[in-house]
């Protein structure tokens, strides 16, 4: 009080703002103590991480609440003090502290509107437990784990709104208290990248282009998270991109965001999601930009355009049944099914060879037209109705062309191709848009000349 004194005003008002008189008790009101009794308990500073208009505005919108939400409990299911993956008892008391709820010796009080009204803001950590014990109870009496998955946090909180604001009308009025004054002002959270990539038509297609190396790594490594890890260390993800860590948290984003009923589509999540997160970081955030670049990247990371995959496999360990061709329409109406297998972009010969028997399928004696340069490019699946359309494959045929010239020579067509990839993925780096095309569109999906 002595210090306090030799503030100028304004300094004075903004510490005042910031510092907040513990409690000793639950429902003790903040400002009916004794001066004795404030000289006698030391101020504790709350860490404020959202102003009460922007929980307000995240509350109106449904989405951005539960991805808030998500991103709370992905924080404190993955702190120390449990061998769960899943929020433990120690975490949830830890997040009960944070969000001013918990009574401990030294107060985690908050100066939230709600504390004005005499709510009961301060619980036991007796209490704490038996809500975390109920919930977990609610929703999965009969499991031996002592954590509680999502759902179950959820049910947690909503326990702990009617017990600490049993003045409110409904548990709904209680809930929305809770999260306004407590939860997400005051609650730690993940960071938002793993919550931002959404399963798109257009990385689904990508995943398609490759679906028959992806069957055969799902069939591998499509077992849970302890097989997912693996899939990981062994594809030397983890260590050189991600940690054991930065994978745990991608599965159980997965968990949260996806549907788990389906194990084959929960595999393509969590492999959209781990190529994202993987080259999100300096240097190649730089030029893998786009979702879909980083798909590609990632896919080549784990061999999925590598021929020699399978081998690669048994040499693992793995019994590797190659799965059967299947004539299942894609996302466009058209066979999944590769035409042609994968070729290492790395080997300049094969890579050379190729190209010139796609050219030579579409050319005639050496000239490429527009007709058969819009005809590569659908059956390449490069040409998508609204994200790319007919008329801009068309666009780059006419940009391309020497004057008073209609047709295109091979070194002509290579540029041509460079070209496009930059059109069709303009997030992405040039050659990584470069490899993508080849990679997942023309190559496996152009015809070739026979020679």
């Amino acid at each position: 009080r002595d210090a306090a004194t030799t503030l100028a005003p304004t300094q004075t008002s903004m510490l005042s703002s910031k510092v907040v008189t513990p409690v000793r008790g639950r429902g003790h009101q903040v400002g009916g103590q004794s001066g004795s009794a404030r000289r006698s308990q030391s101020p504790v500073r709350i860490k404020t991480l959202m102003q009460q208009s922007e929980c307000q505005q995240i509350l109106l919108d449904k989405d951005s609440l539960r991805k808030h939400l998500q991103r709370i409990y992905l924080y404190y299911s993955s702190l120390p003090g449990g061998k769960s993956n899943d929020l433990t008892p120690t975490n949830w008391e830890r997040l009960c502290k944070d969000i001013g709820c918990l009574e401990t010796n030294m107060h985690y009080a908050s100066n939230t509107p709600a504390r004005d009204l005499n709510h009961n803001l301060l619980l036991t950590r007796q209490e704490v437990n038996r809500l975390f014990t109920e919930s977990k109870n609610e929703l999965s009496p009969t499991e031996a784990t002592d954590a509680l998955k999502f759902d179950g946090f959820m049910v947690a909180l909503k326990r702990l709104s009617q017990l600490l604001y049993k003045g409110e009308v409904g548990s709904g009025d209680s809930l929305h208290s809770l999260l306004l004054n407590n939860v997400l002002p005051h609650a730690l959270r993940s960071p938002p990248t793993l919550f931002e990539v959404e399963t798109t038509p257009v990385l689904l297609d990508v995943l398609h282009q490759h679906k028959r190396s992806i069957d055969m790594i799902h069939s591998c490594y499509g077992g849970g998270l302890a097989q997912f890890l693996r899939l990981l260390v062994d594809f030397k993800i983890v260590p050189s991109l991600l940690s054991k860590t930065e994978g745990t948290h991608v599965y159980k984003v997965c968990t949260m965001t996806c549907n788990t009923s389906d194990s084959y589509k929960f595999f393509q999540s969590l492999i959209i999601l781990t190529s994202y997160l993987a080259f999100s970081k300096h240097p190649y955030s730089n030029h893998l930009r786009s979702p879909v670049s980083r798909l590609a990247e990632f896919l080549d990371k784990l061999g999925a355009l590598d021929p020699r995959l399978k081998q690669s496999l048994e040499g693992l360990g793995f019994k590797v049944n190659l799965p059967k061709q299947s004539a299942s329409s894609g996302p466009f109406g058209k066979a999944d099914t590769p035409r042609h297998p994968s070729i290492p972009l790395n080997d300049e010969k094969q890579l050379d060879l190729a190209l010139k028997e796609v050219f030579s399928a579409y050319s005639h004696v050496g000239k490429m037209t527009d007709s058969s340069w819009v005809k590569l490019c659908v059956d390449s699946k490069v040409v998508h109705p609204s994200e790319f359309p007919r008329h801009r494959v068309e666009e780059l045929f006419v940009h391309a062309c020497q004057p008073s010239r209609s047709y295109l020579t091979f070194d002509e067509w290579c540029d041509l191709l460079l070209s496009l990839g930059q059109k069709r993925f303009p997030k992405s780096h040039h050659s990584a848009a470069l490899r993508l095309l080849l990679s997942s569109y023309i190559l496996p999906n152009a015809d070739r000349a026979t020679r």
